[in-house]
């Protein structure tokens, strides 16, 4: 790949589950709506290639783009994924109603509560995923 790249990807996971293995089933939930669900442009930029490993099986659709991890508050994530939607970028989340059923529904008609964000991954120009991303910090 030549010259620096213009878009990339940004997942975003929700800092209070300690549980790895569920924030990874749901980057993969997420990365898998926002790939998916590209346009045909959009999957241009996301630059998907086949790499052949050493015992000759080719892997397709691999980004040759990095995946950039942070993590921040549901709220922070949210806000993430209303930036991203404002910015048209391709974006998808995960909340914690989508893993588990909505268990808070309300049969009365009441407003139900704000959904609890595990995972929120975008995909973009770096100019606009960097002013979406906002208080965010990188995962450590």
């Amino acid at each position: 790949m030549s010259g620096q790249a213009t878009s990339k990807f940004t997942l975003a996971l929700n800092k209070k589950i300690e549980d790895t293995n569920s924030l990874f089933a749901q980057l993969v939930r997420a990365a898998l709506s926002v790939a998916t669900t590209a346009t045909s442009e959009q999957r241009e930029a996301m630059k998907f290639l086949n790499f052949v490993d050493g015992d000759g099986v080719d892997h397709r659709d691999i980004s040759a783009l990095s995946l950039i991890v942070m993590r921040g508050t549901s709220s922070e994530l949210k806000k993430f994924g209303d930036g991203a939607r404002e910015r048209r970028l391709g974006y998808a989340n995960v909340t914690q109603a989508m893993v588990h059923g909505n268990a808070n529904a309300s049969a009365t008609g009441a407003k139900p509560p704000e959904p609890e964000y595990i995972a929120v991954i975008a995909f973009g120009g770096k100019p606009e995923i960097e002013a979406a991303t906002g208080r965010l910090s990188l995962w450590r």
